[in-house]
């Protein structure tokens, strides 16, 4: 999986992201209250082992691969609120 990030340290926030099929502009979005970083790891281990709860973005993993996706971050937010309100 690729990464759009603008430093390293955005992934140890928290706040709205978005994961990219890059060859069919297909995305997920998706929120943690924990850190980027921790949910990503979450996202990758179900999707690695084929058991992630979003069938459309696993279906695309078996098909593309892990290389054809990107994970950018779309806002960085403080609250667990702000979070939910933002997704």
């Amino acid at each position: 999986m690729k990464f759009k990030l603008n430093q390293e340290k955005e992934l140890e926030l928290k706040g709205v992201y978005k994961i990219t099929n890059i060859v069919n502009n297909k995305f997920y979005i998706g929120s943690t209250s924990v850190t980027f970083k921790g949910r990503l790891k979450d996202h990758l281990s179900q999707l690695r082992r084929g058991i992630h709860t979003n069938i459309y973005l696993q279906e695309d993993w078996n098909i593309f691969g892990e290389d054809s996706f990107e994970f950018s971050i779309i806002e960085i937010l403080e609250s667990s609120e702000e979070i939910l309100n933002c997704e």
